[in-house]
């Protein structure tokens, strides 16, 4: 075990951090409900500014699934029609139309990913449609990462060939259990032989990055359980491994939330965390940012090696794009001075785009303040340290220093080993959870 995992274990006596002012910061509790004027000003201030060919992220998200899995924390729609859905991706194709009608068609994506729900739910005929209506609207680029979220049970091999045919260069699968699903009772569970064999299909096809999201903090499940998965799956060698802490399902009420008895206590979550970090320095893995990990030669590793890996709410990139537009129910739109998310309802969101209208019902709107302070929040979570030279008159560096959560001179900002490990549990942007809470 390393020097960071040792320090990790033992946080500084001034203890956890930076209440009420957490790294989710940018929202503070106090979001509303926005216009479709306020963000028609934004997306039109953050066209001006970038020009027409410069890459911006873009998530979709396609919330149908055929079951709800339990503690589901996903904005999904459990349905078996193929109307409703053929119906929705109408829909979602409008709204990127109404957006595009201002911005312009045809700009430059440089992050494409398309989440869930269980994306790989559509039928072929559906993600072919899904996938010509993003072609209609925005240029992919040549080298932007295409990600799709899968199911393995619904991943045959003539659908991994067709979506590596419609273009999609990375998979990324959520796996919450992979030998105990079942005595675990999340409900999530995948047969090791099963993800081994699509993994296998997903490398003939030459699919270029194949990714994991594991979530781990269940009071269900013991720590030598979840490192016996753990070392199951990398044994199945996936090239980036995301690690999530458990969050509350959306089924829960407040006060189910606020007393869960399915979570673990922060410092236990922090413990578990670490535990599975030897795991991972064991089987050749780099620590990528705070919740990452990925081989050496992955282009996330040299982009942190050379201070070059950024992360915007889809997630960690080697692009510098700290905006993302957002489409599809509940999506999150991150743009400079608003952070918007779409209504999560499913006939809200449908009214406001049959009125040509877009679709956000709530955010945040950032003063410049709250927008640097969110900008070097999103570096050190990716490259650990940042030079900036307005860095020292942001009151949250004070903040996180008393807290040995970073350290900083001269401009020079670096997450400590502690902070590191403790910004994994807190500095969440998951795409699957509500990133905005109302």
């Amino acid at each position: 075990m390393n020097d960071n995992v040792k320090q990790a274990e033992h946080p500084p006596s001034t203890g956890p951090m930076v209440t009420p002012r957490s790294p989710r910061l940018a929202f503070d509790g106090e979001t509303y409900a926005l216009t479709a004027d306020q963000y028609w000003r934004a997306i039109t201030d953050w066209a001006a500014v970038s020009s027409a060919d410069d890459g911006v992220p873009i998530y979709l998200h396609v919330p149908f699934c055929p079951v709800r899995c339990g503690g589901c924390t996903r904005i999904a729609e459990i349905t078996h029609s193929i109307p409703a859905i053929d119906n929705y991706l109408d829909l979602l194709e409008r709204e990127m139309g109404i957006v595009t009608s201002r911005i312009g068609r045809g700009r430059e994506v440089s992050q494409l990913y398309i989440g869930g729900g269980t994306p790989n739910f559509l039928t072929n005929n559906q993600l072919i449609r899904l996938t010509d209506s993003i072609d209609r609207h925005f240029a992919i680029g040549r080298d932007a990462e295409r990600t799709i979220e899968i199911n393995p049970y619904r991943a045959s091999y003539n659908q991994l060939q067709l979506l590596r045919g419609l273009g999609y260069t990375n998979l990324q699968f959520e796996l919450r259990e992979l030998l105990r699903g079942d005595m675990a009772g999340i409900d999530r569970s995948c047969s090791p032989d099963l993800l081994n064999d699509v993994f296998s299909n997903a490398r003939a096809l030459g699919f270029r990055t194949i990714a994991v999201d594991i979530t781990y903090g269940s009071v269900k499940r013991q720590t030598d359980d979840l490192l016996s998965e753990l070392e199951c799956l990398l044994d199945l060698a996936p090239d980036r491994v995301l690690c999530h802490s458990a969050q509350s399902s959306f089924a829960e009420t407040a006060d189910e939330r606020v007393n869960s008895t399915h979570q673990l206590t922060h410092a236990q979550k922090l413990s578990m965390f670490v535990s599975m970090l030897a795991v991972f320095e064991e089987r050749g893995y780099e620590w990528v940012g705070v919740s990452g990990f990925a081989k050496p030669q992955d282009p996330w590793c040299q982009a942190q090696r050379e201070g070059r890996l950024f992360r915007n709410w889809i997630g960690y990139t080697t692009e510098r794009a700290f905006s993302v537009l957002g489409f599809g129910l509940g999506a999150v739109s991150e743009l400079p001075g608003l952070i918007a998310q779409n209504s999560d309802d499913l006939r809200a969101w449908s009214a406001r785009i049959a009125e040509g209208l877009p679709p956000v019902a709530k955010g945040v709107e950032l003063s410049e303040l709250k927008s640097r302070e969110r900008q070097l929040l999103g570096l050190l979570s990716a490259n650990l340290n940042t030079e900036e030279p307005k860095a020292m008159d942001i009151a949250i560096v004070e903040e996180l220093k008393e807290s040995g959560v970073v350290e900083a001179s001269d401009g020079r900002v670096m997450l400590t080993p502690f902070g590191r490990a403790f910004f994994s549990q807190v500095h969440d942007w998951d795409r699957n959870h509500r990133l905005i809470a109302g």
